[in-house]
């Protein structure tokens, strides 16, 4: 069987990959590097000025915002981001587990894994109803708009979501 060309180019975070070449990849080996490139861009700093990367591109690629927590060097924990966006339901306690991932701790996008991690750290507000439920509840905010589903497994929160998350985070402080 003859492969066909393909090409793509995926970037996250400040990590980007561009492949042209055999669909073979896309077949055998594209969720891998999908789930190894999110982790990796979690080692990347989130500013590069602050970081010294010379030649990363700033303002023009990435959105600043100028209430984020993370720049008021707010270090809250994930039960504090749940006791103020909400935490009684898996989705409000994914949201809240999802804005401090991103907001606080920097991160572009976030596993399904980490979200559940991030979860089960809110003690007041997990129960173990809701870590069942967590693939149902991601489901439900990726139809609302209120996250967006970035590849198998890997979310991220919508622009607004993510707005109105920072908006009451700096209010924390």
């Amino acid at each position: 069987m003859e492969s066909s060309a393909v090409k793509i180019k995926i970037k996250i975070g400040l990590l980007e990959l561009e492949y042209e070449g055999g669909s073979e990849f896309l077949e055998g080996g594209l969720e891998g590097l999908l789930e190894s490139m999110s982790e990796l861009s979690t080692n990347i700093p989130v500013s590069p000025i602050s970081s010294g990367l010379a030649g990363t591109p700033t303002s023009s690629s990435a959105p600043v915002s100028t209430n984020s927590a993370q720049s008021m060097n707010l270090n809250v924990s994930t039960e504090t981001v749940a006791s103020h966006l909400g935490g009684k339901t898996g989705v409000e306690l994914a949201i809240s587990a999802m804005a401090h991932l991103q907001i606080i701790k920097g991160k572009q996008s976030c596993s399904r894994s980490e979200i559940f991690a991030e979860m089960k750290t809110a003690t007041s507000y997990y129960t173990e109803s809701k870590g069942k439920n967590l693939s149902a509840s991601l489901s439900s905010l990726v139809k609302s708009k209120r996250v967006n589903n970035v590849s198998t497994n890997i979310y991220s929160l919508s622009a607004d979501e993510r707005k109105s998350a920072e908006g009451t985070i700096a209010k924390i402080g």
